[in-house]
């Protein structure tokens, strides 16, 4: 509730607390890991508060969001959270006075989210209070029903409950304040040191596109390069077309066509590569926030190579693919499909053997079963 404070005050506070967290101000969307957004409206008693970082996996876990708040602004707080309109808990907080009510509505299907329900506390902050105890043990398809019924109860407008960050669109954005915040990379020095988040499975095939993406699990840098190696290089048995590097920015993906240059080491083999010497990598996700929002950082995140394989097919399981940072070679990450298995032989009868366990059809799976007598083993 919003007495004795402003919206400034509640905006200084989240970015002191993000702050403490490691995280600075940005207004450049590509580089956001965080957003926070402040909804507030003359015709309501109370801010709300929406941020990537809140998360309710545990019993415990709203009431500990809720705290840090009342403490600083010595104020009734209200942490809220509604689980696929199943289920919704709101927790009603006042460090102050001792207040913690805790209201479950609906079916949380044995998730930790539940505590025991304590609706007295409410009455301090509900206008009607027989009328709230009806409205959360009544019957409803909708739990967040609920929350939008006591907006008026709790002199608060309904556009406020049950928001979330990908939801702002749905509000009046003249009453919104959104805040943004990336990691302070200043204080991640270390190198950076490349990942491949799902490793493809699948061998190369001729005509088709194949993709090779990857992420960095170290601090920010400058400059990208990708090499292929193989036998097939040198006499061309495999060349490569439709050759794109890809990532992404502002939520699209963006392509960038490049042309594979051969080079011949003064040792060992030919192979084939490219560089961008500009490209900024984007530093590691902080591993600490919500799974949730770390996924889609890391799927934003991502970048790599898209390529069609051409010419013979008996070299495509040959194929080696390495992405690295220029600042940092030992970081790279490198993807051929019969990584993890001593020889060819050994992945292709493996593969064969998983495949025989799935659920596919026949027809299906004859498409993705592998011959040895198709390909070049060298065993």
């Amino acid at each position: 509730m919003t007495e004795d404070f402003s919206i400034n005050d509640v905006k200084n506070f989240m970015n002191a607390n993000m702050t403490d967290k490691g995280y600075i101000c940005t207004d450049d969307n590509n580089e956001a890991e965080i957003t926070v957004a402040l909804y507030y409206s003359e015709d309501s008693k109370w801010i709300t508060i929406i941020s990537d970082t809140f998360m309710f996996d545990e019993p415990n876990d709203a009431k500990k969001i809720a705290v840090p708040f009342s403490d600083k602004f010595h104020t009734y707080v209200i942490a809220a959270s509604c689980i696929d309109s199943d289920y919704l808990m709101m927790n009603l907080i006042n460090t102050s006075d001792g207040t913690d009510g805790f209201i479950n509505v609906g079916d949380n299907y044995g998730m930790p989210y539940q505590r025991n329900t304590e609706s007295l506390p409410w009455a301090k902050v509900i206008t009607d209070y027989e009328a709230f105890l009806a409205l959360i043990n009544d019957n409803h398809v909708f739990a967040e029903e609920v929350f939008f019924s006591a907006a008026e109860m709790l002199d608060m407008n309904t556009e406020q409950c049950c928001l979330s960050t990908k939801m702002l669109e749905m509000v009046d954005v003249q009453k919104l304040v959104i805040l943004k915040y990336k990691m302070d990379s200043a204080s991640d020095n270390r190198p950076p040191k490349f990942e491949i988040p799902r490793f493809n499975l699948m061998p190369c095939k001729i005509g088709r596109s194949h993709c090779v993406s990857v992420n960095n699990k170290g601090g920010s840098s400058k400059g990208i390069a990708v090499q292929f190696q193989g036998d097939y290089i040198e006499n061309d048995e495999l060349t490569f077309e439709d050759v794109v590097f890809e990532y992404r920015q502002n939520g699209e993906r963006i392509t960038v066509p490049i042309k594979l240059n051969k080079y011949y080491p003064p040792e060992g083999k030919p192979v084939l590569w490219w560089y961008d010497k500009d490209f900024i990598i984007p530093p590691a996700v902080n591993p600490d926030i919500p799974q949730l929002k770390k996924m889609d950082l890391e799927f934003e995140k991502e970048f790599g190579i898209r390529f069609t394989p051409c010419g013979n097919s008996r070299k495509t399981l040959d194929v080696k693919v390495f992405i690295y940072p220029l600042d940092n070679p030992k970081g790279s990450a490198c993807w051929y499909v019969y990584k993890g298995h001593k020889t060819k032989r050994n992945y292709i009868d493996s593969h064969n053997e998983n495949w025989n366990r799935s659920h596919l059809s026949e027809a299906h799976r004859a498409e993705v079963m592998l011959s040895p007598d198709d390909f070049d083993l060298d065993d």
